[in-house]
């Protein structure tokens, strides 16, 4: 507790955000209906969204400017010619691509599970509203519910680039460790990829030529 209470002084006297509240035991289990936690930070305004149909939604917008996409397609390399700006949203798939951020960017495995529907009663018994929930651990989990009332858990953040030989055994197991009430439910969907962070945890900015 003693550093969800220092996450919520920095936010509020270094940033100047104040709309975060810190939650007792009591208070995080009215929240999130899990025994593992001993308190957390709720943050009304932060969000989360469909993220198939954002990228959706991005790509239509880039077409109606003229843009072309060219899907299935991978970039081996490029090449110098006229001067034209390319914007490296490759993430952790640059590969080779661009030698330069190979030392500054390093590839984390992201796993997740989406149950069966559980059906409003079992859905509310573990997260109480629609938020998304994220721990502080190093290796951290996250979740949140479908708008179909499925459970899409996610977790067992790797820094290798080993993938588990079974995403639904590693992170159901993970799933039901946090909410027993979950046990036995069937587990429909699992998938997995690898995210870019930085090697200092800090953003960069910059050009590669």
């Amino acid at each position: 507790m003693e550093d969800i209470a220092a996450s919520e002084r920095l936010l509020r006297d270094e940033y100047g955000y104040t709309r975060v509240e810190v939650l007792n035991t009591r208070a995080m289990r009215e929240r999130v209906n899990s025994s593992y936690y001993i308190g957390g930070m709720y943050s009304p305004d932060s969000a989360h969204l469909h993220p198939l149909n954002y990228t959706l939604g991005l790509a239509a917008a880039a077409e109606k400017t003229g843009a072309e996409i060219y899907e299935n397609t991978e970039a081996i390399s490029v090449s110098k010619g006229k001067p034209i700006e390319i914007y490296t949203a490759g993430n952790a798939y640059l590969k080779g691509i661009f030698p330069q951020l190979r030392s500054r960017i390093m590839p984390v495995g992201t796993y997740m599970i989406a149950t069966a529907p559980l059906g409003r009663d079992l859905a509310a018994d573990t997260i109480r509203d629609s938020s998304c929930v994220a721990d502080m651990n190093f290796v951290l989990d996250y979740y949140r519910l479908s708008q179909d009332d499925r459970m899409l858990y996610g977790g067992r953040v790797s820094y290798s680039t080993l993938e588990p030989l079974s995403i639904k055994a590693s992170i159901g197991r993970r799933m039901e460790f946090v909410f027993p009430q979950l046990k036995n439910v069937p587990l429909e969907y699992a998938w997995g990829g690898f995210v870019a962070i930085t090697v200092n945890r800090f953003p960069h900015f910059g050009r590669t030529a």
